[in-house]
């Protein structure tokens, strides 16, 4: 609802932040998730927006396992990891590394989500 609840405006972020608190609270809280371990990933805006939730309203992240973004700027995280794509300057070429090559970011939840 972050874009037509914003005139269908986007705000790199701020506004979206919104629907990944709500997205986690639902995980939560939802009867058949709630008792899940929880991870997320977060590409492009997703990843602005949940950066910014991580900010402002920290409470709600304090039972999150990992965090995988995709295309992060500098992250003051304990364990990080960072994956460089080789043969490109296509900035999509990121979005679709997952789609491409999936284990090392599969690796990565599993180790943080055991």
């Amino acid at each position: 609802m972050s874009g037509a609840g914003n005139g269908g405006l986007t705000s790199g972020g701020r506004f979206e932040a919104r629907d990944v608190i709500g997205s986690v609270q639902f995980a939560q809280t939802e009867e058949r998730l709630k008792h899940m371990t929880i991870g997320l990933f977060s590409r492009c805006n997703g990843a602005n927006a949940t950066l910014f939730a991580m900010h402002t309203a920290p409470r709600h992240f304090d039972a999150i396992g990992c965090l995988l973004l995709c295309q992060p700027d500098a992250i003051p995280a304990k364990h990080k990891l960072l994956r460089w794509i080789y043969g490109t300057s296509a900035r999509w070429d990121g979005y679709l590394e997952f789609q491409r090559h999936p284990e090392p970011m599969l690796d990565w939840l599993a180790r943080h989500l055991a």
